[in-house]
């Protein structure tokens, strides 16, 4: 499936108004945007060193493609949305469940109905065996009669779409949706040989939109039915309301407008999109054709996020050059312009670098100390840097194996660490493979900033020489409860 470019104004949408999106998103540690009009690309762009052909964690967006799984299975006639669930785990019940889990059905599942109040109780998928934390439970309330944002319940649809197909998620889909869309180099997290299902799934932006226009054509891509247009309108419709539910205490209406089979309501009418934490969206707009793919690194930022799309892409569309009665040359010019203002935006952004100047003359009277650091959440034993007037060079040893970056200055440099973290899991991994740093010098202080290009995670650690002693700390962004918020930074030189 190839998406053909095309400027905003050729299919109705002044570039101001995708100007002022991208202005906001700027403005919300966002990674990459991507809007689809009339089937073809009018925006993209990626916050430098963020790049079009990297994969990027998608975390709860990819309980949407988990329901796209079931419903292809119901669709071949292996699964039923009124299928018991404890009938397909007999061999994890050496008793009789309670009454509420002998009721539940996949639907129940597939619009976190499940029964159970998931905020009475500590993270279960930090525990060692999935299957038992999420069957081995008593379920409060009646399935499928109140949402409560349970990660068991597309846990539980991965664990019985491979045991009834004998394969994951994401090779299930692969033949059925993947390769129809032309996405490749897909990978999702697993667990115990299980894709994990409340996330996991890493996938390119435009994977994102092409899996948005998938859902706006019914389950229809290049002439050929996919899924049934009834699974997609099973999906992408109202199940259960979410406010009320607690799975939010702000008043952000967008979380408060009702949830499908692992899809979100939107508050503009007919809208709904897939949703994961730090602002990972595909949004599509049936009323408007529009599809919006987003990766980003913020968990404060959401609303601010899809206000923009709301008030910049639902009124004002189809505009048409050609209709201007008066001043039609001088209007075309004027659109002109504004496109090349929009190209110009999009092909300079870039994740903020760290504030300050660089002062090489202090920071090289500490070029090449090693120190070794105490112990910290993040696992640094040992830390160096070579500093240099064009790019600085940084040794972390974690645990015992070392991985060495380039900072810029005032620039981003990416390097490929080759370190891959025992047992991956992202929601609390700290150091990843792919890397940018930018460093600078501000009020005594060193400052690195860490973009780990394939996930919404961009750190920052800040340190101050003294002598034999080096202090400092390092802040997460964004904040992940697993992952932490700042810690501090102690060593003394070898």
């Amino acid at each position: 499936m190839i998406l053909k470019r095309v400027n905003p104004i050729d299919v109705g949408v002044n570039p101001n108004a995708i100007l002022n999106i991208v202005n906001t998103l700027d403005k919300c540690n966002c990674h990459s945007l991507m809007i689809l009009r009339h089937d073809k690309v009018i925006c993209e762009g990626w916050w430098k060193p963020y790049k079009k052909d990297y994969n990027h964690v998608l975390f709860s967006l990819s309980k949407s493609f988990v329901a796209t799984a079931i419903c292809f299975a119901v669709q071949e006639g292996l699964l039923s949305f009124d299928d018991f669930v404890v009938n397909f785990f007999k061999d994890q019940f050496p008793y009789r469940p309670c009454e509420n889990m002998e009721k539940v059905q996949i639907k129940h599942l597939l619009m976190m109905g499940y029964g159970h109040n998931v905020n009475q109780e500590p993270d279960w998928y930090l525990r060692e065996n999935w299957l038992d934390e999420n069957l081995k439970i008593y379920l409060e309330e009646e399935p499928g009669t109140k949402f409560h944002y349970d990660n068991r319940c597309p846990f539980l649809c991965s664990v019985i779409l491979q045991r009834v197909t004998g394969l994951t998620v994401l090779d299930y889909l692969k033949p059925r949706l993947f390769e129809p869309l032309g996405i490749e180099g897909a990978w999702w997290e697993s667990k115990n040989g299980i894709n994990i299902g409340r996330g996991g799934l890493n996938l390119k932006t435009e994977d994102i939109g092409k899996f948005g226009l998938f859902l706006l054509h019914k389950g229809k891509i290049n002439g050929k039915q996919l899924l049934k247009e009834e699974f997609i309108d099973q999906m992408t419709s109202f199940k259960l309301p979410t406010k009320g539910s607690g799975f939010t205490s702000k008043p952000v209406i967008d979380w408060l407008s009702g949830y499908g089979y692992f899809f979100w309501m939107c508050s503009q009418e007919g809208a709904f999109r897939a949703d994961g934490a730090c602002c990972q969206f595909s949004v599509v707009m049936p009323k408007q054709d529009i599809v919006v793919a987003i990766t980003a690194g913020t968990s404060s930022a959401g609303q601010i996020i899809l206000q923009s799309l709301w008030d910049n892409l639902t009124q004002n569309l189809d505009l048409n050059i050609e209709n201007q009665n008066q001043n039609e040359s001088q209007n075309e010019g004027e659109f002109e312009d504004k496109q090349n203002v929009l190209m110009s935006r999009l092909n300079s952004l870039h994740i903020p670098y760290p504030p300050g100047n660089y002062d090489f003359s202090y920071l090289s009277n500490y070029s090449g100390n090693v120190y070794l650091i105490c112990e910290n959440k993040m696992n640094i034993t040992k830390l160096s840097i070579d500093f240099n007037d064009k790019f600085d060079t940084i040794r972390l040893w974690i645990k015992e194996e070392m991985i060495e970056v380039k900072a810029g200055h005032g620039e981003w440099i990416e390097t490929d660490t080759k370190f891959h973290p025992e047992d991956f899991i992202a929601h609390t991994t700290f150091f990843f493979s792919n890397v940018g740093c930018s460093s600078a010098f501000d009020n005594n202080e060193y400052i690195i900033k860490f973009a780990f290009t394939r996930t919404p995670y961009c750190d920052t650690l800040k340190l101050k020489f003294d002598d034999k002693v080096i202090l400092g700390e390092y802040i997460c962004n964004p904040v992940m409860q697993h992952r932490g918020n700042r810690f501090q930074i102690m060593g003394s030189k070898i």
